[in-house]
């Protein structure tokens, strides 16, 4: 009962409400906070898109007009739902790869994950042909989040790492 007059409660309760057809009988409500709901969402990304290859999941989890930074990049690299999935192709065009969590950080509309990514080059990558190695790099990836969508992300890994791991010169932006 000490939850039933937190903000909180009452944006749960009007969602649940528009779900039903009548009014529904609650029993044992919880306050589930926005930062766990980001984690599930993030969650979902890293598992189902990333690692698992359904992309539709992109269509459900990002905003339309997402944006996308790359710590090797100046600029966003990604803009748009759709510049994110090609981006996630491209990478799963050339690695079959996993995302470890290390682990994970949620507060206010921002979640950072750490993880450990494993690939094996399945193809092209950064102007090295297809190796058929498995390749490791570590990083973090923090996401905003609005309203259930990611709407910015930002990835930190050292790409010239792993391009030097694959035979490249270390530089996958051009010399």
């Amino acid at each position: 009962m000490r939850n039933s007059h937190l903000p909180e409660t009452d944006r749960m309760f009007e969602q649940m409400v528009a779900l039903c057809e009548g009014m529904p009988k609650f029993v044992n409500l919880d306050v589930v906070r926005d930062e766990h709901l980001n984690k599930q969402l993030v969650d979902r990304v890293f598992r189902e898109a990333l690692m698992g290859g359904d992309l539709r999941v992109l269509d459900e989890c990002c905003a339309a007009d997402y944006i996308d930074h790359d710590a090797g990049r100046e600029e966003p690299t990604a803009i748009g739902r759709d510049a994110m999935r090609s981006g996630v192709e491209a990478w799963s065009r050339a690695f079959d790869m996993t995302f470890e969590p290390v682990a994970q950080l949620s507060e206010g509309n921002l979640v950072t994950t750490v993880w450990n990514w494993r690939g094996t080059q399945k193809g092209e990558f950064m102007g090295v042909a297809a190796t058929g190695k498995t390749y490791e790099m570590s990083g973090s990836t923090t996401f905003r989040c609005q309203d259930g969508e990611i709407t910015e992300g930002w990835w930190h890994y050292n790409p010239g790492q792993l391009q030097r791991q694959m035979g490249g010169s270390g530089s996958p932006y051009g010399s």
